[in-house]
Order: C-alpha cells, then sequence, then structure tokens
C-alpha cells in the first residue's frame, strides 16, 4: 500500500499520511500477548477499511480480505498439534559413567597482531594464546 499510495501513506509529507500503521509484534509472551495483538489488528484491519474507496476497495485490500475456502472450515481442537512431554521415571537417572568428559579445545597462538573486522571477531596481539572453539 504505501508504493501504490505514497502520498496517503506519508512518504512524501508525514502530515498527510492516512493510511493506519502497523506496529511490529513484540515477543510473544503468551494469551495476553496475543489478547493484545488481536486487538491491534483489529483496529488496524477497522481503520483500513474506512478508508477512501480508491484504497480500501483496491485489489490488494480485497484480496488480503477475501474468504477463502480454509476461512469457512476453521480448524478443531483435534487438528492443533499440542506439544508433547516426555517423562522418565525416577530410576531412570543417568549413571555418573554416562557423562562425557570436558571437551578438549585447540590452543592457537597469535603469530602477529590482528584487528579485528566484524562483530563476531576478536582483536588480538602477538603472542596471544587463543582456544578455538569453531573454526
Amino acid at each position: 500500500l504505501k508504493e501504490m499510495f505514497p502520498i496517503e501513506s506519508g512518504d512524501i509529507n508525514v502530515e498527510n499520511r492516512i493510511i493506519p500503521h502497523l506496529p511490529a509484534p513484540k515477543w510473544f509472551d503468551g494469551q495476553r500477548s496475543t489478547q493484545n495483538r488481536q486487538g491491534t489488528l483489529t483496529e488496524y484491519c477497522y481503520a483500513l477499511v474506512n478508508l477512501p474507496h480508491k484504497i480500501s476497495r483496491c485489489q490488494h485490500v480485497v484480496s488480503f480480505f477475501k474468504v477463502r475456502p480454509d476461512d469457512m472450515n476453521p480448524i478443531t481442537d483435534s487438528q492443533i498439534k499440542k506439544p508433547e512431554v516426555f517423562l522418565l521415571p525416577k530410576d531412570a537417572k543417568k549413571n555418573a559413567t554416562d557423562i562425557t568428559g570436558p571437551i578438549v579445545l585447540q590452543t592457537y597462538r597469535a603469530i602477529a597482531d590482528y584487528e579485528k573486522s566484524s562483530t563476531s571477531e576478536m582483536a588480538l596481539k602477538a603472542g596471544d594464546m587463543v582456544d578455538v572453539v569453531e573454526k
């Protein structure tokens, strides 16, 4: 919609914006977050369909609100995949021999100074010893 209606979306002048803003969803917190998002989406849809006809009746908006065959048959509880939980009996505790030992890392010495070029790297001085976890 922003590309189709740059004036109404406020791309040219923010004061002319009439297309509603849809905030990005926050991290999922549970039922309350879902209910808040549902309210936000309801307000957005209401504002969208009440825009001038050239926007609210454009092909993208009409297609978005078009009823599809799956809409007429909402999913049932039996179709929703529930999380699986596996419980182990108390006597199934692992023996101390089942625990692996520590990982032995390869150690390297820097032969020259190195300046990091990205945030995932680290700067080194000649002679620094480094344990490499992953190459």
